[in-house]
């Protein structure tokens, strides 16, 4: 394993400038979109988790039946009404372009349980 960053800060801020647009989000995608559409918009929140879990499979043309005997799990522990703040400790990648690092989120991915692993995020 690396034991430094692959670029210095200075010239990782170059690098941003001349890369492409995007950023990532998972770390910060359910509290920052349960606090818009739940917490302020008031869409239930069976709908808000629909939004990612049901509907990105559906597009992707996975099999929507999780539930299936001998299937792995594949299941999010979370805590709908967990306030915290975002920060790059929060980022598991090794890239921190996000324009949420410092925000307020509503919500909090507890644990994971895919293929039988379990992970714990809190």
């Amino acid at each position: 394993p690396r034991s430094t960053p692959l670029y210095s800060s200075a010239a990782s801020d170059v690098y941003k400038r001349q890369a492409p647009c995007g950023m990532i989000g998972l770390e910060s995608c359910y509290g920052a979109i349960n606090k818009v559409l739940h917490h302020q918009n008031r869409m239930d929140q069976i709908s808000v988790i629909k939004l990612l879990t049901v509907n990105p499979r559906k597009i992707m043309g996975f099999d929507l039946d999780l539930f299936k005997i001998d299937t792995p799990a594949e299941l999010v522990i979370l805590d709908p009404n967990k306030e915290w703040e975002f920060s790059s400790k929060n980022i598991s990648s090794r890239s921190k372009n996000s324009p949420f690092i410092g925000e307020n989120m509503m919500g909090k991915i507890i644990n994971t349980i895919v293929k039988n692993h379990i992970t714990t995020l809190d």
